[in-house]
């Protein structure tokens, strides 16, 4: 077995586990991106991935993560909920007892570099033409903020200057405001 493929059967495993959670708590979730197109092109994952992503809406995404910090085992599993454990915009259930070598991530206990599953939030998008461009725009601006909190090094000098610009944010209110236009 190569190690892409010893890597997709450990992240099948993380997999079923949420999925277990999920069907006995009613929690509807899609998976997102590559993960579904392997899963309907090649019936397992694309060969070459090596990450599964799901999505659940913004009720959904909630009632998940209040439930599985009590029914994932917290010897097996680090949550990582975006914005409460790490600064970007989602999360991770990582498996504990492994590591996970990730340009630019997050954290330094090993736990916290665990092999992984990744979950979105999918929030709801404005009708009108305006309002889409400023939720657009505002969430442009909380991932540079995100990425200069993670410390993002591989960016080029007009993303850092984006990202700096992003720096007001590290005050809570202003922050809330801009999350809130994402919702």
């Amino acid at each position: 077995m190569t190690e892409l493929r010893h890597l997709q059967m450990v992240i099948m495993e993380i997999m079923k586990d949420i999925d277990a959670v999920c069907q006995k708590n009613n929690i509807e979730y899609y998976l997102l991106g590559g993960s579904a197109i392997g899963a309907i092109r090649h019936k397992g994952f694309i060969p070459w991935d090596d990450d599964l992503d799901i999505i659940m809406d913004h009720k959904n995404y909630e009632k998940f993560f209040k439930i599985c910090r009590q029914q994932l085992s917290p010897e097996k599993y680090y949550v990582q909920e975006a914005l409460k454990d790490w600064p970007m915009l989602f999360s991770k259930i990582r498996l504990k007892g492994t590591y996970l070598e990730e340009p630019g991530a997050y954290g330094t206990d090993k736990e916290q570099r665990g092999i992984f599953v990744d979950i979105f939030k999918l929030d709801n998008a404005p009708k009108s033409t305006i309002a889409k461009k400023w939720q657009y725009l505002c969430g442009k601006y909380v991932l540079c903020y995100a990425l200069l909190k993670r410390g993002y090094k591989e960016a080029n000098l007009p993303k850092k200057v984006l990202m700096y610009s992003a720096s007001p944010l590290c005050i809570k209110p202003l922050r809330q405001f801009f999350l809130h236009q994402l919702t």
